[in-house]
């Protein structure tokens, strides 16, 4: 909009007014922006190498978990508590750099014939913690058999924690039954008489009630006294109850 060069006739500082000390900070401004760059570049060549390494290269006899999000198991998940991968199984074909040949049990009817993206691939390493590990070895079959198999182990155990906790003939004492709560209305709602305010005399509570109350109005209606407040409510788009 205005041509005119913007300029500055206020004396600069001392330590950057020569021409010497301007190159040398422009300088540095160079040196940092080349810097920056480099990092840049550095952190784009590492995402870009991640998204496309090359396939990992599986062979005969390794073993692979199924991944259940990329490769879903009926069955395999029944709660969200259980493991979202399958396995471990073992390799036993490979038809292609990117696909392979797992052996399946016979309760998990999908195709053997897996990605290898679908797939992680087990340490070929051994395992350093596999002497102190302690495994349940369920017998490959079917599958309600398993669960049969670990329903017993799991009875036998309990039996034998019940006869380690027992001492003669002395038995445990079944839990007392407690007796049923009473139920009581929360502390803002006790005192609170739900309905229709009647009376024998209505004239009397229609002419209590014909004004707005500016302040609390102490009435006696036949045989009791009242008090009359009147409390704001807030526009609802329903009817109101009496509760309310």
């Amino acid at each position: 909009m205005n041509s005119t060069p913007s300029l500055s006739t206020e004396e600069e500082h001392e330590g950057v007014g020569g021409f010497d000390e301007r190159l040398a900070a422009a300088e540095e401004r160079l040196v940092e922006a080349r810097r920056c760059i480099l990092l840049a570049r550095e952190d784009q060549k590492r995402r870009y190498d991640q998204s496309r390494a090359p396939p990992v290269s599986l062979r005969v006899g390794d073993q692979v978990h199924l991944r259940l999000k990329d490769r879903p198991v009926p069955g395999a998940i029944t709660s969200k508590l259980d493991a979202r991968k399958d396995g471990p199984f073992d390799v036993v074909e490979v038809v292609s750099p990117h696909r392979v040949r797992l052996a399946l049990p016979d309760h998990i009817g999908i195709d053997p014939v897996v990605s290898i993206e679908q797939v992680d691939l087990v340490p070929r390493s051994p395992d350093p913690f596999a002497a102190t590990r302690t495994s349940l070895d369920l017998p490959v079959g079917d599958l309600g058999a398993r669960v049969e198999d670990v329903m017993e182990a799991s009875e036998e155990v309990s039996l034998q924690q019940d006869n380690a906790v027992v001492d003669g003939d002395a038995r445990l004492d079944q839990d007392p039954v407690l007796p049923h709560r009473p139920r009581r209305l929360p502390i803002s709602l006790r005192g609170f008489h739900l309905g229709v305010l009647s009376t024998a005399d209505r004239s009397q509570l229609e002419e209590a009630l014909r004004e707005p109350m500016r302040k609390a109005r102490r009435v006696t209606l036949s045989d009791r006294t009242v008090v009359l407040t009147e409390r704001p409510v807030a526009f609802l788009s329903r009817l109101t109850t009496p509760a309310e």
